[in-house]
Formats: C-alpha cells, sequence, structure tokens
C-alpha cells in the first residue's frame, strides 16, 4: 500500500465526511426509487471512512502533530 502521509488523510477524512453529510441530507429529503442507490453509496462512504480512520490512528503513533480524529470530522 502507498504511503500517505498525515496531512493528506486529513483533507481526505474531511472530504468523505462531508460526502456523507451531503448523502446523509438527500436521503432525508428523497423517498424517491433512487434513494436506495443513495443509501448504498452512502454505506461506501462510510466504509472508506472508517479505513482512512484507520490509517490517521496509524499515522498518529508517529506523528504528535496531527489532532484527534473526533475533532477532524467535528460538524
Amino acid at each position: 500500500m502507498a504511503e500517505i502521509d498525515g496531512v493528506t488523510l486529513r483533507m481526505a477524512i474531511r472530504a468523505v465526511h462531508a460526502v456523507i453529510n451531503d448523502l446523509a441530507k438527500q436521503l432525508e429529503a428523497d423517498n424517491s426509487p433512487e434513494a436506495g442507490e443513495l443509501e448504498l453509496r452512502l454505506v461506501k462512504y462510510e466504509k472508506a471512512l472508517g479505513k482512512l480512520k484507520v490509517g490517521y490512528e496509524e499515522e498518529q503513533k508517529h506523528s504528535t502533530n496531527l489532532p484527534p480524529f473526533a475533532e477532524l470530522i467535528k460538524e
């Protein structure tokens, strides 16, 4: 697997979290048949965020200047 630095991970985590929030808002407002597809996309992004979290926590072990993961996904 390619090495990804902490700054890049932070950016990716924030971007994926923003997409998750957007999809969740769309699902709240959408009762159409396409809502199932939105829900599937949401699940995929949530899984991706979980994997990014694991990588970020590993990077935190080697870096003292990375904020806690929870701070990255604050509303």
